[in-house]
C-alpha cells in the first residue's frame, strides 16, 4: 500500500493531513530532510511526526521516510521520466511536451533567483584571482559555455569537466583569493561533496547551481541556486542553467560596461577585417 492509499484509508486529523500533503507536494525537498529538519520546517514536534506515521499504519517515522524516498526516486529518476515521456507521446505532440516542460522549469527559476544574491556572486567573481568552473556529464556543456563567456570578460578561468576534476584542481593550488563555480544535476556526486568540503575548509567562495532544493551540496556551498531541470525523454532540461549563467554574465558585463564595450568593438573590427564571411 503506497502513501496515497494509506491517506485515503485512514481518517487523519486536519493538522496531520496538512503536514503529509505538504511533504508530498514537495517531494524533491522532503525526501532529503531528516526527521528533525521536517519538524523544524512544519513547526511540529518529533512525537507529532511519529504519531502521523502511526496514523498512516507505519511502524514509525523511519518506515514512512523510506516510502517518501521511494516516491521521490520513482518521480525523479531518469528512467521514470523517460518512461513517462514515452507514455505522453502516445496522445500528445512532442513539440508541445518539450515546450511545456521548458516553460515550467523557467517559471520555477523566476521564483527562485534573487538578483541581490547573483550580484554578490558577480562581485566575488570580479575580484577573484582565478575562477574555477566545474561541471561533468550534461553539465560539461554549461560549464564550457560559461567559461568561454568569462574569458571574453577577461577573467582568468580554469574549466574542469571530467570525473577526477578534484585532482586537476589540486594541481592549481586553489586559495581563498579564487572562486569556484559548480554545476550539478541528477544524483549528487561524492566528488562534488568532497571538493566543496575542501573549499569550505580553505575559505574559498563557492557557487553551486543545482536541481536540488535541498541536499548536502547546498549546505557546503557559500551560495547556491535552485535551477529546476525536470526533463523529458532522454535528458534533463538544462535551459534554466543556461539562463542563470546568462544573467550572471550580464551582471558582470554591466559592472564594467565601458571596458567591455571597448573590447567588443575591437573584437568586431578584428573579425570584420577577416575575409571569411559571405557578402
Amino acid at each position: 500500500m503506497n502513501i496515497f492509499d494509506r491517506i485515503k484509508s485512514n481518517s487523519l486529523p486536519a493538522k496531520q493531513l496538512k503536514v503529509i500533503e505538504s511533504i508530498l507536494d514537495d517531494l524533491e525537498s522532503s525526501s532529503f530532510l531528516s526527521g528533525s529538519e521536517l519538524c523544524e520546517r512544519f513547526d511540529i514536534s518529533f512525537s507529532s511526526l511519529t504519531r502521523l506515521a502511526k496514523s498512516l499504519q507505519y511502524s514509525g517515522f523511519p518506515e514512512l521516510k523510506k516510502d517518501i524516498e521511494k516516491m521521490y526516486k520513482a518521480e525523479f529518476s531518469p528512467l521514470q521520466k523517460a518512461e513517462a515521456f514515452v507514455e505522453d507521446t502516445r496522445d500528445k505532440s512532442v513539440l508541445n511536451i518539450v515546450f511545456q516542460s521548458e516553460i515550467r522549469n523557467l517559471n520555477k527559476l523566476v521564483g527562485q533567483l534573487h538578483e541581490a544574491d547573483l550580484i554578490e556572486c558577480a562581485k566575488k567573481i570580479n575580484n577573484a584571482n582565478r575562477v574555477f568552473v566545474v561541471g561533468v556529464g550534461q553539465m560539461s556543456f554549461v560549464a564550457e559555455k560559461f567559461s568561454e563567456s568569462l574569458k571574453i570578460l577577461s577573467k582568468n578561468v580554469i574549466c574542469l569537466t571530467q570525473l577526477g576534476f578534484s585532482k586537476q584542481a589540486e594541481m592549481h593550488s586553489i586559495t581563498a583569493q579564487d572562486v569556484v563555480i559548480v554545476f550539478s544535476v541528477n544524483r549528487e556526486l561524492i566528488e562534488f561533496q568532497d571538493f566543496l568540503n575542501l573549499m569550505q575548509s580553505r575559505k574559498v567562495f563557492s557557487v553551486l547551481f543545482t536541481d536540488k532544493k535541498t541536499g548536502r551540496l547546498r549546505r557546503l556551498a557559500s551560495h547556491s541556486f535552485y535551477t529546476s531541470s525536470t526533463g523529458y525523454g532522454m535528458i534533463n532540461c538544462i535551459t534554466p542553467f543556461i539562463v542563470s549563467t546568462n544573467i550572471l554574465e550580464s551582471i558582470l558585463f554591466s559592472m564594467d560596461k565601458h571596458v567591455h564595450l571597448a573590447r567588443i568593438r575591437n573584437i568586431e573590427k578584428k573579425w570584420d577585417s577577416l575575409p571569411i564571411f559571405i557578402g
